[in-house]
């Protein structure tokens, strides 16, 4: 009996020992695994761009995409270290993540035949992730040394919430790659609600992502001046402006901001302008500020019939008819309140003022 379980025993304490002599140089390792419902590719980009800026293993710190290794159909990111705590990662490609409206695309990057080669031979520390494809998404294998474990297994298991969730937030989401995936996915689950708050909430948190690109907030800002916040408007345009690389399409963006700006004044501010720039004589920047009064204001039949005496101080009588004529149909519909005549500069304008503020009977026919 004992000589037969020495012949059982003896071929699995060799495997034991050439495998941890093999993989593992340098001390005691552990491993994990997961499975998500991600697609693979997107995974290791996220992945091998998290692993890579905890440790700092970037060889140049311009690096752009994320380092992986290809082995069949599965994404292999390794990092080998040295005695001194260093990490550099063996890869051949690398991957980017490009947000669209609804979906990421991923770019691999083959690096040819200048490939990452991490310490090469003066390696003393190796880790793994392995990335696989499955029917349902992919699987996430974690080998690491027992100390990089314990830092590494918390790590992936946050980033993997994260690309997972739409309402996470904490640190790390500001990396490229991960930014990208979530601004796509908070997109994609914007498009497809029906509920116009929970849209908006989506929306709101898509701006947040470092990515955002410029149609977004316009988007957002439009939504915003629909409900009659221009001053989140011109803001949303403002952010928009900074994330468009577009020379032609920053300066649209500019001339929206400024438009919302303006609206952002008080109608009765823009009057009291209005009368200040009647009775100075300005009567070109005074039909300016009462044309915005009109847009921005509930009270129209009050600005057109201050533009009626406007335009027969200028002598332009049949203007002077066809503001007032627009001036009775708005006053058809609502009653315009008194104006404050403290506004005015003399007793000529303030008498106008006190006119035109009280509608008048319409003639009989």
């Amino acid at each position: 009996m004992c000589s037969v379980l020495r012949n059982l025993c003896l071929p699995i304490l060799l495997l034991l020992l050439s495998s941890s002599c093999t993989l593992w140089r340098g001390g005691a390792n552990d491993a994990k695994q997961w499975h998500v419902q991600l697609p693979a590719d997107a995974t290791a980009a996220i992945l091998a761009a998290a692993i890579s800026n905890n440790l700092r293993a970037e060889p140049i710190a311009e690096a752009s995409g994320a380092p992986v290794s290809r082995e069949g159909g599965d994404f292999l990111i390794r990092c080998t270290g040295n005695g001194r705590g260093d990490w550099l990662p063996v890869a051949s490609h690398r991957l980017v993540l490009r947000a669209r409206r609804a979906t990421a695309d991923v770019e691999c990057i083959a690096l040819g035949n200048q490939p990452l080669q991490g310490f090469g031979s003066h390696a003393r520390h190796e880790l793994r992730l392995r990335i696989r494809s499955t029917d349902d998404g992919c699987s996430v294998s974690l080998w690491a040394p027992a100390a990089e474990y314990e830092q590494l297994a918390p790590l992936v298991q946050r980033t993997l919430l994260f690309a997972c969730s739409l309402d996470g937030s904490g640190p790390g989401l500001a990396e490229p790659n991960l930014a990208a995936w979530r601004l796509t996915r908070l997109l994609a689950a914007a498009g497809n609600t029906m509920d116009a708050t929970r849209r908006d909430h989506l929306l709101r948190r898509a701006a947040l992502q470092p990515t955002a690109p410029s149609w977004l907030f316009q988007q957002l800002a439009e939504m915003a001046a629909s409900n009659g916040q221009f001053a989140d408007a011109a803001n949303y345009i403002t952010r928009g402006m900074l994330a468009e690389p577009d020379v032609m399409a920053r300066a649209s963006l500019a001339k929206l901001a400024h438009g919302f700006a303006l609206r952002t004044i008080e109608p009765p501010d823009l009057r009291a302008r209005a009368l200040h720039l009647l009775g100075s004589g300005d009567l070109e920047n005074a039909e300016k500020l009462l044309h915005s009064a009109r847009r921005s204001d509930s009270r129209p039949a009050v600005d057109y019939r201050l533009l009626g005496e406007l335009h027969r101080v200028r002598g332009d009588k049949m203007a002077a008819v066809a503001a007032e004529l627009l001036a009775r149909e708005y006053a058809a519909d609502k009653t315009q309140p008194q104006q404050n005549t403290g506004l005015a500069l003399d007793r000529k304008v303030s008498e106008r003022l006190r006119q035109i503020g009280t509608p008048r009977a319409t003639p009989p026919r």
